[in-house]
């Protein structure tokens, strides 16, 4: 028997810049934009333990590899979901400084929340 796919339950989109030209702090930022906006009511609603959930972190920056992901994923880790998965791609934005400074660097974020699928057919309460 094929195991059920865990269900997104919830997006958010967020961006962030480091006018340091630093890609960390503006995917870091771009993070704290995007769940700034989150409400946990959810899982007690649904019975839910965030343990359980997976937070899958979409990241767009000019240079991907010059983000620490490792750095990330520790700083998520203290949080309330059972695992982390970050990937990086190519994206945001970097917009050089006409004085000669470092780049400013912006990321676009996109968090996606996902929890074992419990069975049977999901729809939206009218509660």
């Amino acid at each position: 028997m094929i195991a059920p796919q865990p269900k997104r339950v919830m997006i958010q989109m967020g961006h962030g810049t480091d006018a340091g030209g630093d890609a960390t702090a503006a995917a870091r930022e771009a993070i704290r934009n995007a769940g700034q906006t989150a409400v946990m009511r959810m899982f007690v609603s649904l019975g839910l333990e965030p343990a359980r959930a997976e937070l899958r972190v979409g990241l767009g920056l000019p240079l991907p590899e010059a983000v620490d992901t490792d750095a990330l994923r520790a700083e998520l880790a203290s949080g309330p979901f059972g695992s982390v998965v970050i990937s990086v791609s190519q994206g945001g934005l970097s917009i050089a400084d006409p004085e000669g400074g470092p780049d400013h660097v912006t990321a676009a974020a996109a968090l996606e929340t996902f929890v074992p699928d419990a069975g049977g057919d999901w729809r939206q309460s009218n509660d």
